[in-house]
């Protein structure tokens, strides 16, 4: 009785051993779960917040069409108009250079009275071409300024362009970073369930083991 009393006790050791470290391995590990549901939390903040980016690359997209549209339909019509003055300035200019052929005519033949009547119309005629140039150059000034408001509308949408990339390259860096964060907690949880069921493993054949020679020995 005395010699199987030293077995039993080795049996019950074992025994007392793999429930011991099977109960400690059967239980989750509060931190690596903590850490995946913060970092769980996190890609979905990162995934929310680019899609915010997107919607408003959207926004932009359509408030640049409509500008686009705008513009175009402003300079087409001040072109219009500068081609409309232009085209009255020629006919004034080329209307000046006949009474002018017309005055030396008329200087040569004597004829005082047509020779007023065409100073007259001269002089009408250089202050219709001084008012069509000056009208020209107020259309070409409005362009201009058009233009120049174009420009400054671009440069703003660029801005907006620049900065939502600015924020798209933050954006990937902090998914990069939580991605691999998450990777290795996955890792870590993997390989503590593998040795959790590698020691169950061994603590069954343990017991097996030792149960055999007991049995043995009996």
């Amino acid at each position: 009785m005395s010699k199987i009393i030293p077995y039993f006790a080795v049996f019950a050791i074992g025994i007392l051993c793999c429930w011991y470290f099977m109960r400690s391995c059967d239980k989750p590990d509060i931190g690596l779960i903590d850490t995946i549901k913060v970092l769980s939390a996190k890609n979905d903040s990162v995934a929310a917040v680019g899609q915010k980016i997107f919607y408003e690359n959207d926004s932009l997209k359509i408030v640049k069409k409509r500008g686009d549209s705008i513009y175009e339909h402003r300079i087409d019509s001040q072109n219009h108009i500068i081609a409309v003055w232009q085209g009255r300035l020629k006919i004034t200019k080329d209307s000046i250079g006949s009474l002018y052929t017309n005055l030396k005519t008329f200087y040569l033949n004597h004829d005082t009275v047509a020779l007023g009547e065409t100073y007259q119309r001269l002089s009408d005629q250089l202050h219709d071409a001084n008012q069509q140039l000056f009208s020209v150059q107020i259309a070409r000034d409005s362009a201009d300024n058009i233009q120049n408001a174009e420009i400054i509308r671009l440069q703003g949408i660029i801005s907006q362009l620049q900065a939502e990339i600015s924020e798209l390259k933050a954006l990937l860096i902090s998914c990069t970073a939580n991605a691999s964060e998450l990777a290795k907690t996955w890792l870590k949880t993997a390989k503590k369930a593998k040795i959790a069921a590698l020691i169950s493993k061994i603590g069954v054949g343990l017991s097996g083991i030792l149960t055999i020679l007991l049995l043995s020995h009996n």
